[in-house]
């Protein structure tokens, strides 16, 4: 089981304030592999940079040279709260995310649902 994806919307995440806004919504419910923002394939949430540059997913140049051309796009976005040019990595469960927890919290939570569903309690 992974589950980084929920952590990213934690309080003590070094992701951005766009990238934990737009975890949780039903915008995090269809997630993509992409090589477009780094050159590498990853998965995130698809918005508009992801839809209007598909056609060019084959072609864009390999890591690093491809993050290196999307990092002034990547950071002048997120500093404009722009996520539609911003890398949204995210896994399958994206929209599950967004609780505006600590990642104690959620930890802590997920240990309570463990343990509900396992019929063990927790400590």
């Amino acid at each position: 089981m992974q589950i980084g994806t929920a952590f990213l919307a934690t309080r003590e995440s070094g992701a951005s304030d766009t990238h934990k806004r737009q975890l949780g919504t039903p915008a995090a419910r269809t997630t993509v592999l992409t090589r477009l923002f780094s050159g590498r394939t990853a998965r995130g949430i698809p918005n508009r940079f992801v839809h209007d540059m598909a056609a060019y997913e084959d072609v864009v140049p390999p890591y690093p040279i491809q993050n290196a051309l999307m990092q002034p796009i990547r950071r002048a976005a997120a500093a404009q709260g722009r996520p539609e040019y911003v890398n949204l990595w995210a896994g399958q469960a994206a929209a599950l995310a967004g609780d505006d927890l600590s990642a104690r919290e959620y930890l802590a939570h997920l240990v309570r649902e463990l343990g509900a569903r396992s019929g063990v309690g927790a400590r």
